[in-house]
């Protein structure tokens, strides 16, 4: 077995792809948030930066995700543990209903023990080559044909919705409204 086909000491791609033909995916239908800068605000539901830059569930390159969080309070979190800068400008929140079928839930300790997984894999930093999981994880989802992942968002707290670029069409994913919101110091 090369190098590449080890994803964790514990995961092989063979083992995680098994596993994973044995989740049952999730519905998801509901009401999530995206926050994003006001020259962006009329590509709100665009996944191009993700495909260029990458995310935790999407590798750069591959495969671009809209990533939404379950609350607004969320998406100004996770904001604010990206930034550099204590000051945020201006932000656009959306508003957007989903309404997906296929969704894998890694928020479901049933899933993470199917998977062999703890909650804790998925919420380490790139940095520490935590995404080398959760981007084994996605691949493998996006090429079984789900429509993307729900999974715990890095604050700790809430849940993130992953939907994969392919799938991101006005029958599963609705734009409500878009309001400025002033991002506060921490």
């Amino acid at each position: 077995m090369g190098d590449s086909d080890v994803v964790e000491e514990h995961h092989t791609k063979e083992s995680l792809q098994k596993s994973l033909r044995g989740v049952k995916p999730s519905r998801i239908i509901g009401v999530y948030f995206r926050l994003v800068s006001p020259k962006r605000v009329d590509e709100i539901l665009s996944t191009q930066g993700s495909f260029a830059y990458g995310g935790r569930y999407n590798p750069d390159g591959e495969f671009g995700a809209l990533y939404l969080g379950e609350t607004e309070k969320l998406c100004k979190a996770e904001r604010q543990t990206k930034s550099k800068n204590s000051l945020l400008i201006s932000q656009i929140m959306g508003k957007i209903k989903v309404s997906y079928g296929k969704i894998l839930d890694l928020t479901d300790p049933e899933t993470l023990k199917k998977l062999k997984i703890k909650k804790a894999e998925l919420l380490s930093e790139e940095k520490d080559g935590g995404w080398v999981l959760t981007w084994a994880i996605a691949r493998l989802a996006y090429q079984l044909g789900f429509e993307g992942i729900l999974s715990p968002s890095i604050t700790g707290t809430e849940n993130n919705l992953v939907i994969f670029d392919k799938y991101v069409d006005s029958k599963k994913v609705k734009i409500i409204s878009k309001s400025e919101k002033r991002a506060q110091k921490k």
